[in-house]
């Protein structure tokens, strides 16, 4: 569409000055070529610019158009009497994750080039540009984190989703806080912000409530589940069921009458029977017991070898 026309005509012109760059530096190293040459960078560097800031636009265009249909699909899903253009594509909220994220590539390339020396533009301009971008970035990604949410959300990961409503709120407040600071220049942003922010909130209020439901059919379903669960009586009706491994002696029929199971001839896997096992000795009266003091036999002891050393030096005892 027109986009592309645009566009076309934006690298026509970049082809172009490349081309004369190109001439002028082979040209020759005068003073006149180094002029040449430094004015057209400055040009490139600007028409690359005005290039970028094109893709963001018609970018966030289409993200617009895509909120817009996923918005009325939601609704319709909703509320039936809400219809839908006829033939109208369904957006995902992961298409919508797609786009945030090649707006941010955009945004971070508009950035660098805006920040670069080769476009011409004054340093306050380019502080400027700098605040604008961090402001855009900020918002950008609260809104990745809130359809990123959405997409979590349809798939039943309630915690991802919950956890990234929460980044995506404090994204929306550092940009509130940036737009803020920006004075007249950033309060046109400020309304989608806070909207952004009461839509994060609303919809972390539906996840804690469908949440807080779900749990509680599932503690239901489990009460239910286990009011017809009597182990004592499974216990008394096992005690009574008769094997017939086990009872040879009786004449009784173990064949099982209708509606009562197949031949009871030996219960699989067998039932738990108490084995006589090694008892356990825990031998806690050592740390009781005060025993006797041995101290004036190992000094006998040590003299009687000390006397002995000495009658073997001087030869006593010998015979």
């Amino acid at each position: 569409g027109l986009y592309d026309k645009i566009f076309m005509a934006y690298n026509d012109a970049r082809k172009s000055i490349r081309d004369d760059l190109s001439h002028v530096m082979g040209a020759g190293g005068s003073d006149q070529a180094e002029e040449q040459r430094r004015e057209l960078n400055t040009l490139d560097a600007a028409v690359t610019n005005m290039l970028v800031k094109q893709t963001i636009e018609r970018n966030q265009m289409m993200v617009a158009n895509a909120e817009a249909q996923l918005e009325r699909h939601q609704q319709a899903e909703e509320d039936p009497s809400v219809t839908r253009p006829k033939g109208e594509k369904i957006v995902r909220p992961e298409d919508l994750v797609r786009l945030y994220d090649t707006l941010l590539s955009n945004l971070a390339e508009l950035a660098d080039s805006s920040a670069s020396s080769s476009t011409g533009i004054t340093e306050e301009a380019a502080e400027a540009v700098a605040s604008e971008c961090a402001a855009q970035e900020d918002a950008m990604r609260a809104a990745r984190c809130f359809y990123l949410s959405q997409a979590h959300s349809t798939k039943g990961n309630t915690t991802q989703a919950y956890a990234l409503l929460d980044r995506s709120a404090e994204y929306v407040e550092s940009a509130l806080d940036k737009e803020k600071r920006r004075g007249s220049a950033g309060k046109a942003s400020i309304p989608k912000l806070q909207s952004l922010l009461e839509r994060g909130y609303a919809h972390q209020c539906r996840l804690h409530a469908s949440t807080t439901e779900q749990a509680a059919a599932d503690e239901k379903d489990l009460k239910q589940g286990m009011l017809g669960i009597d182990l004592q009586e499974r216990q008394q009706r096992a005690e009574k069921t008769k094997w017939l491994m086990e009872s040879l002696d009786d004449f009784a029929s173990f064949a099982g009458k209708k509606g009562e199971g197949g031949p009871r001839i030996q219960q699989i896997p067998p039932g738990f029977t108490s084995i006589p096992c090694r008892p356990i000795v825990l031998d806690t009266a050592m740390g009781a017991v005060d025993f006797p003091s041995l101290e004036g036999r190992v000094q006998s002891q040590r003299r009687g070898t000390l006397v002995g050393r000495l009658s073997g030096v001087f030869g006593w005892g010998k015979k």
